[in-house]
């Protein structure tokens, strides 16, 4: 069944002249309803690939919660068992273990990331603010063991895009990519939308291009489809976009 989506106003300081007109079923092979972009790099790449703006602005939301510094800094997200990896290559695993570690479920390499025998990412009921400077120290503890290749393991910005993807971001590097992402905003916007448009030979954009929002979960986010994870992320970019 297809899912209707509302007509958007665009949430730019010139929102009151800004409308899209029409109605949109995402998976109904339904043309993108008009909108003016303002010069913003969102809605500019929107215009010119032919993309639903409230797409790319829903995936912003489900990744940061649309927040893009927090005390001059960028959202970010360290990521233990990419370190664990990293600290292998390296020989560093038993320094790495005195700092981190986790207590991952099955087949979720993601989850139970530890920093100091504590919780590292936000807890429930904490503020982001508590929790990026935990997100901080413990990227600095691993650079700290690791060098340089530590900020190829955790996500930035906006878009929350993994360090490894440096060059497809735009950037020389991880750390460069972080200390560009400090800028603000637009830094971090353009970083997820280079990234969107470089990301396997073109397949991730063509996937929002053709509002396949699934299968660019797959691409972006890393979940296959129809596994739960892709569902809950699917879900929550089409309740974004109401």
């Amino acid at each position: 069944m297809a899912l209707p989506v509302l007509p958007l106003v665009l949430g730019t300081a010139a929102a009151g002249l800004a409308a899209v007109f029409g109605y949109r079923y995402l998976q109904s092979g339904g043309g993108v309803p008009e909108f003016l972009p303002f010069g913003d790099p969102l809605s500019t790449f929107a215009k010119a690939e032919g993309i639903d703006p409230r797409l790319l602005a829903s995936v912003i939301q489900v990744e940061s919660a649309g927040v893009p510094l927090i005390q001059g800094r960028p959202v970010i997200r360290v990521e233990v068992h990419r370190l664990e990896r990293t600290a292998a290559k390296l020989g560093k695993s038993a320094e790495l273990a005195r700092v981190f570690s986790r207590s991952s479920a099955p087949g979720q390499p993601w989850t139970g990331h530890q920093f100091e025998g504590e919780p590292l990412h936000q807890r429930a009921g904490e503020g982001m603010a508590s929790a990026q400077r935990r997100e901080y120290r413990a990227l600095q503890a691993a650079a700290d063991i690791l060098g340089d290749e530590a900020y190829e393991s955790a996500s930035y910005g906006l878009g929350q895009i993994m360090g490894s993807n440096y060059a497809l971001a735009g950037e020389p590097s991880a750390k460069a990519m972080l200390e560009s992402a400090k800028k603000g905003k637009n830094a971090q916007i353009r970083h997820m939308l280079t990234f969107i448009k470089n990301d396997k030979n073109g397949r991730t954009l063509g996937a929002l291009q053709a509002a396949n929002v699934p299968l660019f979960v797959q691409y972006y986010n890393g979940a296959k489809v129809g596994t739960d994870k892709n569902k809950r992320y699917t879900r929550k970019i089409f309740e974004g976009m109401q």
